[in-house]
C-alpha cells in the first residue's frame, strides 16, 4: 500500500511541474518538469509497484542518474545565462556537503560492518552525480538569490534523503515501514521546492517592469 502512495505523490509533483511549464514557460521550469517526470519513472522502480524485486532498483537508479543529469544541465545552463560566477560560496558548500556526506557514510559502513559491503562503490559513483546536481544547485542558488536561494535547502533535503536510502543498502541500519516514511519526509519537499524554485524570472521582470516606470517619470 505504501508504496502506492508514494508513487501517486511523485506523479502529483511531475503533473505540478507540467502545468507550471505550460502555464508560466521558462527554459528552467522546462528542464526541471524533464528531471522530475524521469525521477517518476525511477520511484516506479524503486518502489517496486511493478513486483521486479530488486531487478527494479536498476533501472530505478538508472532514471534517477539521468534525473539528476538534466538537473545539472537545467542550472549550469541558467548560471551561464544570468552570468553567475560557477566558483562562488554556494560551489565550495556543495562540494564540502557532498565529500561530507561520502566521508559519513564510509565510516558508518565500517564501523557498523568492519569491511567494504559490495554496493559500496556504485553508491559512491551514484554520488557522483548526485553531488554534479547538487552542486550546480547550490551554486545557482547562491549566485541568483531572490525564491531561487531554496535549491539550497532542497539539494540538501535531497541529499539527506538519498544518504538514508544508502545506509540499509550498506548494512548500516534495516528498513521498515517508519524508515521509507522518513526518507520521503525529505525527498518530497526538496522535489517540491526544485519545482517551485528553479526560476526567479517572474520577480525579475517586476523589478525590471518598476525601473522602467521610474526611468519614465
Amino acid at each position: 500500500m505504501i508504496q502506492y502512495i508514494k508513487v501517486t505523490i511523485s506523479l502529483i509533483l511531475s503533473l505540478l511541474a507540467i502545468c507550471l511549464y505550460l502555464k508560466l514557460g521558462g527554459v528552467e521550469r522546462k528542464y526541471c518538469m524533464v528531471g522530475m517526470m524521469l525521477s517518476t519513472v525511477g520511484d516506479v522502480f524503486m518502489t517496486d509497484v511493478l513486483k521486479l524485486g530488486s531487478i527494479g532498483t536498476y533501472p530505478g537508479a538508472a532514471f534517477f542518474i539521468l534525473a539528476h543529469i538534466v538537473y545539472a544541465c537545467c542550472f549550469f545552463r541558467a548560471g551561464k545565462k544570468y552570468g553567475i560566477t560557477l566558483k562562488n560560496k554556494g560551489f565550495y558548500a556543495g562540494i564540502l556537503m557532498t565529500v561530507s556526506a561520502a566521508g559519513l557514510l564510509t565510516v558508518l559502513m565500517f564501523l557498523k560492518t568492519g569491511t567494504v559491503q559490495p554496493m559500496y562503490l556504485p553508491l559512491l559513483l551514484y554520488l557522483v552525480f548526485i553531488s554534479i546536481n547538487l552542486v550546480s544547485q547550490f551554486s545557482f542558488g547562491y549566485g541568483k538569490r531572490g525564491r531561487c536561494i531554496f535549491l539550497v535547502p532542497a539539494m540538501t533535503l535531497f541529499l539527506i534523503s538519498d544518504f538514508l536510502v544508502f545506509l540499509p543498502m550498506l548494512s548500516v541500519l534495516s528498513e521498515s515501514v517508519g524508515y521509507n516514511i522518513l526518507i520521503w519526509i525529505f525527498y518530497v519537499p526538496a522535489q517540491l521546492l526544485i519545482i517551485l524554485c528553479n526560476t526567479d524570472d517572474r520577480i525579475s521582470q517586476r523589478r525590471l517592469e518598476k525601473t522602467d516606470r521610474r526611468s519614465i517619470h
